[in-house]
């Protein structure tokens, strides 16, 4: 028989699988900058300088290119993206992302996001929130991402609660204009989003959220009934009829986003295994715009 935690653990490693698979489709080419579909290109030219990438030169100008002593003067281009970056990834892996597919997406897309980062040889910082505590490994090569979070639910599944001001001491240490990504689920108090959102201002970091949901988390599987519904992770219980408790959460998550919107931080919503894959291009994005400083907002009609 299966266990709760052996059925997050398969969960977990076949959502890094899907994700690595993914990656290879979205991000190709042999420079750090080369994103297929996402825009990123070259912004300038500048002179070699010792440590640049060879294939970066641009033969064709440097060929008409000489220095007053004679000799060839190498140019290459500079690329948007081409300044590395130490991000933030904060994984929400509390008791309720243990709900249906929640694991499985949370990995998916954090996995995504890693991929997308050592694409553009950039460093994680990757925070697992869980149990009232915060994990966090500081500045590890990206590709390390999966398997850490992997191994993370593996070993101690989803426990406790994640608090988001958990965060705010690992948030102080970043440097400035550092991308910010939280993969969390709606289980948090609007209030939350304030004090990390008013350090990352402080900071000059973004914020892009990218919001974790089950269908049945944002749909009554049928339009009457009573039902006794007890949280995972405070223990309260709650007896009402279906639609009263769907108005509930429909309303707090109308309070979340519009708390989202007011920080100016960014939010993808995927509700579900499907819709991940579907707005699999739209987390990549979601990494680069946070990267970039450039924060977009999606809504999904579903809720």
């Amino acid at each position: 028989m299966i266990t709760g935690r052996e059925r997050i653990c398969r969960l977990a490693e076949l959502a890094a699988r899907t994700a690595r698979a993914h990656a290879s489709t979205l991000l190709y080419g042999p420079a750090r900058a080369s994103v297929k579909g996402l825009g990123i290109e070259y912004m300038d030219f500048r002179d070699y300088e010792y440590g640049d990438d060879i294939k970066h030169v641009d033969w064709r100008l440097s060929a008409r290119m000489v220095l007053p002593s004679g000799e060839p003067r190498l140019i290459v281009k500079e690329y948007e993206a081409e300044r590395s970056v130490n991000a933030l990834v904060a994984v929400d892996l509390s008791t309720s992302m243990g709900f249906g597919e929640k694991v499985w997406v949370a990995t998916y897309a954090a996995s995504l996001v890693a991929y997308t980062a050592a694409k553009l040889e950039d460093m994680v910082t990757l925070a697992i929130l869980r149990g009232g505590k915060a994990g966090v490994y500081w500045r590890i090569d990206p590709r390390s991402l999966p398997g850490r979070l992997r191994a993370a639910l593996c070993r101690g599944g989803v426990s406790g609660e994640a608090d988001l001001n958990l965060l705010l001491g690992t948030v102080r240490k970043l440097r400035p204009r550092s991308p910010i990504i939280l993969v969390m689920d709606y289980d948090h108090r609007p209030g939350e989003i304030d004090g990390i959102a008013r350090l990352a201002k402080h900071n000059q970091c973004t914020i892009q959220a990218l919001l974790v949901a089950d269908p049945y988390e944002v749909g009554p599987p049928i339009d009457e009934a009573l039902a006794a519904l007890q949280d995972p992770e405070t223990g309260t219980l709650v007896v009402a009829h279906l639609k009263e408790i769907y108005s509930r959460i429909r309303s707090h998550v109308l309070s979340l986003r519009a708390r989202l919107r007011a920080s100016r931080s960014g939010y993808l919503e995927l509700v579900g295994r499907r819709q991940a894959l579907a707005q699999r291009a739209r987390i990549v994005g979601s990494y680069l715009g946070a990267r970039a400083g450039i924060i977009a907002h999606y809504q999904q009609a579903t809720f």
